[in-house]
């Protein structure tokens, strides 16, 4: 991800990430170690990613000068730093927390004016942030990254490491406990299997669930738990029990839109959709996805459709969804067009995403906004209404 930019000289990206120690080590791990590291933040200052016993995968932070406190003395730091030469490939520079600071036109300037420099040296600046806020003047100068929650694989390797530091009889399906994993931080997903072992001596699937579930519940805008509505309690609707699962089922369905009058039980079928097929239930708030300040709605957006595709299979259930697509085509007038993007965000994310994967159900007690929306584009994915 990284490496492809710096080597294209993209003079600064961004990255929305809580996992700010993973990202650095896992592109370490792809960039020869001829292309040098550092990072800065407000209190430590300046530091290198070093490796003094020639481990490759023994990497420590070493300080270069913690007196550069400024976002503005480090910006201008970066011309004293390795570029490109017959003993160096550059730099790359992760730079903490710059949404704070970038609001200041001080900052902005430093920023536009380093821009042709690091283009020509070889490095290349990454801002790490837990949200996206990039002012106007920085827009076409700052491209934007996607990492990604830990995968599969990621997550075997992390149960395997801990059944070697906390050595005990472990379940047998291992491959359950690693689904439940899903959707968590590498961090988040460590905490849940310590919590697991102080509580219970072993790793309790029961309890890396319940510390997901309050985890998603963080973020406003998705929340996962389990549901206790059945098929067998929901009356009539005979039709849709038997297509829906179907669908679900055979890894080529998208989705389904479920219209009617409140208390007709559209809700209802889409919690015991989840349990009828044995698949995780994730509901998506698409109104918590709005945010207070420049950028955040859009990586709300990331984060959110990020952490669905980390679940793998399972189902989305985005309730009264006719509301949160009602006026998207006439948004900008009101707000800037927010409200627009997250829809466009929407079907981009319905486009691309893997085969198989989630399965949208939503409810609606009324068509037009979908109508409405991209001229029906929004309408046209459903598997049917």
């Amino acid at each position: 991800m990284i490496k492809m930019h710096q080597q294209a000289a993209y003079p600064y990206c961004w990255v929305a990430t809580s996992e700010e120690d993973r990202i650095i080590r896992e592109e370490r791990k792809k960039i020869p170690p001829s292309v040098k590291f550092f990072r800065w933040d407000i209190v430590s200052g300046l530091r290198s990613f070093v490796n003094p016993n020639g481990d490759p995968t023994q990497w420590v932070w070493g300080t270069v000068d913690e007196t550069i406190t400024l976002p503005t003395e480090m910006l201008k730091q970066l011309v004293n730093l390795p570029g490109a030469d017959e003993e160096c490939d550059g730099s790359i520079i992760f730079m903490h927390d710059f949404h704070e600071f970038f609001q200041s036109v001080d900052v902005q300037r430093c920023a536009l004016n380093m821009k042709d420099h690091l283009k020509s040296t070889g490095k290349m600046v990454v801002f790490l942030s837990h949200g996206v806020d990039i002012p106007p003047a920085m827009r076409d100068a700052i491209k934007i990254l996607n990492f990604k929650l830990p995968d599969e694989d990621e997550l075997h390797g992390l149960l395997s490491r801990f059944s070697i530091d906390y050595p005990h009889e472990f379940p047998k399906d291992t491959q359950a406990i690693v689904d439940a994993m899903k959707g968590l931080t590498l961090e988040g997903a460590e905490n849940a299997l310590a919590l697991s072992y102080a509580e219970k001596g072993t790793v309790d699937m029961r309890i890396v669930l319940d510390a997901k579930a309050a985890n998603l519940k963080t973020t406003g805008y998705l929340t996962y738990m389990p549901y206790k509505e059945t098929f067998d309690d929901l009356f009539g609707l005979e039709k849709i029990k038997e297509y829906a699962p179907a669908c679900v089922e055979s890894g080529e369905g998208e989705g389904i839109l479920l219209y009617g009058f409140p208390g007709t039980g559209k809700s209802h079928m889409s919690k015991a959709l989840a349990n009828h097929c044995n698949l995780p239930c994730l509901s998506m708030d698409m109104a918590a996805l709005r945010g207070g300040i420049v950028g955040e709605t859009e990586a709300n957006t990331r984060d959110c459709f990020n952490r669905i595709d980390a679940f793998g299979k399972s189902i989305v259930f985005i309730d009264e969804m006719g509301g949160s697509f009602s006026g998207m085509d006439t948004a900008g007038k009101s707000d800037g067009g927010v409200n627009n993007r997250v829809g466009k965000h929407f079907l981009k994310y319905w486009e691309d995403r893997e085969p198989g994967t989630c399965y949208f159900i939503g409810t609606t007690n009324e068509l037009e906004p979908f109508l409405e929306f991209s001229s029906g584009a929004m309408l046209s994915r459903f598997d049917a209404v």
